[in-house]
């Protein structure tokens, strides 16, 4: 038989231990256990493009765009995304 690796035991990052038991009427319990190491592999890349290339005057907005990839096996949980130069409160960053 076969067991299909989850999205969750890649997450989890542990050992999949598979047991087996097996007895007859004339005889106890024998058992086997296979274990299967489970390898996490956490990964993303960032990227970050702005509308011009070039600024020739005071006041004109430069809207800047942002991307994250997970380029992992493994789900990422917790974003953070920090930009000091538009997110001063006054600018809207949006994730």
């Amino acid at each position: 038989g076969s067991y299909r690796v989850t999205q969750d035991d890649i997450d989890r990052g542990v050992t999949i231990v598979n047991t087996v038991s097996v007895s007859f009427e004339q005889s106890g319990v024998q058992n086997a256990v296979a274990n299967t190491a489970v390898i996490r592999a956490p990964s993303f890349t960032v990227s970050k493009t702005a509308d011009r290339s070039t600024a020739t005057e005071a006041g004109q907005a430069i809207g800047y765009s942002i991307g994250i990839r997970n380029n992992g096996n493994t789900r990422l949980r917790g974003l953070r995304v920090d930009d000091f130069l538009i997110d001063t409160g006054v600018n809207n960053l949006v994730c």
